[in-house]
Order: C-alpha cells, then structure tokens, then sequence
C-alpha cells in the first residue's frame, strides 16, 4: 500500500508531516465514508513511514472520530490539538516544533475544504515559504460541494489525488 501511495505524491519517500483537519463527527462532511476512507489510509501510510502526525480539533466541536483516533492509538509520533479559528497554521507549526516533526513537507487532508483546510494550509504556506505542501483530495470533504475553488495556486502547494480502491474498508466498521 504504502508504495502505491508514494507513486502518487511523488515526494512520499520523505520525511513529512499529516496534518488531519477537524475530522470531528460535528462537522457532518467527516462524516462521509470515502473521506474517513481516505484520511485512514493516509495515517496508515504516515505510520508505515514513519511521519509525524498532527491531529487539529476544532474548540468546542467535541473530539475526531473514533475510527481515526483508532487508526493512529499507540503511534508515538501523534500530537492533537484545538484550534480556535478556521486557520489552525500556527497550531500545526507549534506542535511540530515541540514534536520536532518535519516543517519542510506536509500532507494535509480532512474538512471542511473551503474554510479550515484552506484558511490552515494558507497560513502554513505563508508562514513557511519553503515547504511544501500536499493536500490530498479524496481525503478531504466540504459541506458547500465547492471547497477546490477556493484553493488559490501558491508555488508550494499541490493538489494529490488519493488511490482509495487500494484501502481497507474494513477500518471503517462502527
């Protein structure tokens, strides 16, 4: 699995860091079983790696879904943290500073595409010039339908597909 997906995100044989996006049960675009699809086996490639994974919660929305949290319990290269705001960068930045998780190349995957994954991924583009950072679409959702319009062409940022027929469906079971 994990050399199918580095096929895809040509950069995958390095070091990098998940970044997970409100994938709480509140937001009902988490919801949606190819996006929980897709973010699990996202994970499951991260720790196949050896990534650094950084969980955002959104303050006040309760916590990520059971089926994700179950996907990374025991990986000790895991950090989740609340955000406040749409934006949640200078979380992300924060903890992979204090993890000491890459903040060269990121993956960003979860909801909701016009807002916190974008508003995130903006700010860690902004803050961080020099990184790259791939989200993954079929590991993201939206609950407008629109949220890859928004997304503005920044020179670090690509759009990744994700091979969603290669994973398990099995992870999924509630």
């Amino acid at each position: 699995m994990s050399e199918v997906f580095a096929a895809l995100v040509p950069e995958a044989a390095g070091d990098a860091t998940v970044v997970v996006v409100d994938m709480q049960p509140a937001f009902p675009s988490s919801q949606k079983f190819e996006t929980l699809l897709g973010v699990i086996r996202l994970l499951e490639h991260a720790r196949a790696m050896g990534w650094g994974i950084v969980i955002l919660e959104f303050a006040g929305r309760g916590r990520t879904d059971e089926r994700i949290m179950d996907a990374v319990r025991s990986y000790h290269r895991l950090r989740v943290v609340k955000k406040p705001l749409w934006d949640g960068s200078a979380e992300v930045l924060a903890a992979c500073e204090e993890a000491g998780f890459s903040r060269e190349r990121f993956v960003a995957c979860g909801v909701n595409t016009h807002e916190c994954v974008l508003d995130t991924v903006s700010g860690m583009s902004a803050a961080l010039p020099e990184c790259h950072i791939d989200v993954v679409q079929d590991a993201c959702n939206c609950e407008t339908g629109y949220g890859w319009l928004s997304f503005p062409k920044l020179p670090n940022l690509a759009l990744v597909p994700c091979a969603l027929e290669l994973a398990s469906p099995a992870a999924l079971v509630v």
